[in-house]
């Protein structure tokens, strides 16, 4: 007789259907956990994969003739065409975008409102007066009555205490701040007024075929530099020794302010749109010539640093350097804003396309840009990350992505089959 018939069988035991249920219950929360902070590392990721990002585009201005950061970075500023009529200043909030004040000036394009040190604005006022303003609230502090000198142009020098006019005379006017009295003036009608640094000096080009050096306050001459040669423009190098000077389609030449000689010759030809920007180190020269060719050059030995050839063969729009002297920003009128690097000529970052780029600035700290686009306002963007292929790698969102990643992988395909 078969024994095994009448045995009876037993099915698999099984978990209880409660402990299941808690199973699955802490397996769901746990993974929905993992996915929502998965979502927002990535979301955070992707915001900050392209190392600039525009945030928002202040005002709305048609011809932008300047714009600028103030020295501490808090207060953009921008001159051009605006909605209450004319030509005139405006001035925002650079973290919030909230505008500050608007100013109806009169200015020449090519003499924009001028910042000193201490974060005051020099304007030219509608009544052609010079004045003072706070940088912040554009409250006028000071004003100086040039009358009967008709002013096209303003600059003052760092410190806020000399303030230089251009008048439809032919002279350039030297006066104090403090008391809005005249210090004196010089027989020309000059391209350039440029202030030292330190404020001591001023370059005057062209002046009787030269660049000429003052004592800004008195007004002494100092030193005849590039003699004959009528150079249309000059600039002091960063550490007010020597000076730059430009003749048009001929090479830029630096002289020592102290004995007037030669120090070196750059092979970068000149024009009146395209005088060279000097990095903030003093160290590079940028130069813009025709046919697209931006140039950075040794300031100390006059050697080629590096070139960048762009498609581009219009003349260039803004030209500028990152506070850090890394970086250059260079954007012409029929292409777009480019970032380039300043030692090597590589392209690091494009800008999108929009209406031309009149002009552009950064932030004094390089973490913004400022740029004036034709009729299409003052664009702000922000930096995210650094510009190299592995800038994305010091991002704390990346390793976030990727720890979270893994972890959601994990809960799914080891968890589940567990349960």
């Amino acid at each position: 007789m078969d024994q095994s018939a009448g045995t009876p069988t037993h099915a698999a035991a099984s978990p209880p259907t409660g402990r299941v249920k808690r199973r699955w219950f802490r397996f769901s929360l746990r993974t929905l956990l993992i996915f929502v902070l998965l979502i927002g590392s990535a979301m955070g990721l992707w915001w900050n994969w392209e190392p600039w990002r525009l945030e928002r585009v202040l005002g709305n201005l048609g011809l932008i003739g300047s714009v600028d950061f103030s020295p501490d970075g808090g207060t953009v500023i921008a001159a051009g065409d605006t909605e209450i009529g004319g030509r005139g200043v405006k001035a925002w909030d650079s973290a919030t975008g909230r505008e500050l004040f608007e100013l109806p000036v009169v200015f020449n394009l090519a003499w924009p409102p001028s910042s000193t040190g201490d974060g005051l604005l020099v304007t030219v006022n509608a009544d052609y007066c010079v004045a003072l303003r706070d940088g912040r609230t554009g409250a006028v502090l000071c004003s100086i009555d040039t009358l009967p000198q008709r002013i096209v142009g303003v600059t003052a020098s760092p410190d806020g205490r000399t303030v230089a006019t251009l008048g439809d005379e032919e002279a350039v006017r030297f006066w104090d701040t403090a008391s809005a009295r005249p210090l004196w003036s010089a027989p020309a009608r000059s391209n350039t007024v440029f202030f030292s640094p330190d404020s001591r000096l001023v370059v005057l080009a062209p002046m009787e075929d030269s660049a000429v050096v003052f004592e800004a306050r008195t007004g002494a001459r100092l030193a005849v530099l590039d003699p004959g040669g009528t150079p249309y423009a000059a600039m002091f190098s960063r550490d007010g020794k020597a000076v730059l000077t430009s003749r048009w389609s001929e090479d830029l030449k630096l002289w020592n302010v102290a004995d007037g000689s030669r120090v070196t010759t750059f092979s970068a030809k000149g024009s009146f749109m395209r005088f060279p920007r000097v990095s903030p180190d003093g160290q590079l020269l940028l130069v813009a010539e025709p046919g697209g060719t931006v140039q950075t050059w040794s300031a100390a030995t006059g050697a080629l640093c590096a070139t960048v050839q762009t498609d581009d063969t219009s003349s260039e729009s803004a030209l500028c350097f990152s506070p850090d002297s890394r970086r250059i920003l260079v954007a012409f009128h029929l292409s777009s804003a480019r970032l380039w690097d300043a030692r090597d000529g590589r392209p690091l970052f494009t800008f999108t396309e929009g209406p031309i780029a009149e002009c552009a600035a950064f932030s004094p700290d390089g973490r913004r840009i400022a740029m004036g686009r034709k009729g299409g306002g003052v664009e702000m963007w922000v930096k995210r990350r650094d510009e190299s292929p592995f800038g994305i790698l010091i991002l704390p969102q990346f390793w976030l992505t990727l720890l979270f990643g893994s972890a959601f992988v994990w809960s799914v395909f080891r968890d589940r089959r567990t349960l």
